[in-house]
């Protein structure tokens, strides 16, 4: 089966993460019709895609080193895949690119209550910079499209919740975004709109706007993710570039007991009064 995954840049090609004989492997698919291009062949967990901004490259999780730790490899198959340079003696399970790809910004900690968020600059910084002191897990981060914000999971108040900081400045202000628990937050491709899914399995969208401070507007529910695949600590949908296509993963048979998934891509109207529930 296959969970995880990311929509390229230019919206043509998706990054699959794909299970079998109990590891995992990433696959590019090319949409609509096209064919599917194995990446790796290591025998080991590979896992959360996020594609680079030059649509070039793709940066995933790894442990065919032993401890799971970044690497890059080149969309089109060619090459081998790069460990991923990051000044930091923990694990790492998340990765991710501010816009510019300036900085770098990553979850240390595969355990629960030791997940933690760190950034550096590439080249730059010797040693990284905590998003935050607290010591409650923290997931899922994301930078929006314009660089500004950092939307992210904690579990601070005792459950998931979506909350948001300024980026790269993250000690200056945060602000929660989600009140009814919240996780898998993803930025709306024009930085315009923050998706999450709620802890009763409803996929909402908070329009977002700011000068100097973020400003979220009441979220409005969308439609219901219950038929869809959902793996925790990270994100699992993608969206597209107009904001009309949502990518889920989706159980083919879930009351046989069946694993096997497949991709869905749903257009759904703008209105969210005329989404299907």
């Amino acid at each position: 089966m296959f969970n995880y995954s990311a929509l390229s840049p230019d919206g043509t090609r998706l990054a699959l993460t794909v299970f079998s004989e109990e590891r995992q492997n990433l696959w590019v698919k090319t949409l609509d019709r096209g064919p599917i291009t194995r990446l790796t062949f290591e025998g080991a967990l590979n896992y959360r895609p996020i594609w680079l901004a030059n649509g070039r490259e793709i940066a995933f999780i790894s442990d065919k080193s032993g401890p799971a730790l970044p690497y890059v490899v080149r969309a089109d198959g060619s090459g081998k895949p790069e460990r991923l340079a990051v000044p930091d003696t923990a694990q790492i399970d998340e990765v991710g690119f501010s816009p510019g790809g300036q900085w770098i910004v990553y979850r240390r900690g595969t355990v629960n209550g030791n997940r933690r968020l760190a950034m550096f600059r590439p080249g730059v910084d010797s040693t990284p910079t905590e998003i935050s002191a607290g010591r409650f897990d923290e997931y899922s981060p994301t930078v929006s499209p314009d660089g500004r914000w950092l939307a992210y999971v904690s579990v601070e108040s005792g459950r998931e919740q979506v909350y948001v900081r300024p980026f790269p400045d993250v000690s200056r202000a945060r602000w929660q975004v989600s009140t009814g628990g919240g996780s898998s937050p993803v930025w709306a491709a024009n930085g315009k709109a923050l998706y999450f899914n709620t802890a009763t399995d409803q996929l909402m969208k908070v329009d977002v706007a700011g000068g100097t401070d973020f400003q979220a507007a009441v979220p409005q529910v969308m439609f219901s993710t219950n038929p869809f695949l959902l793996a925790p600590y990270h994100q699992s949908f993608n969206i597209s570039a107009d904001g009309q296509s949502f990518i889920f993963a989706q159980p083919v048979n879930p009351s046989a007991g069946e694993e096997y998934a497949t991709v869905l891509l749903d257009w759904l109207p703008t209105d969210p009064a005329k989404a299907a529930p």
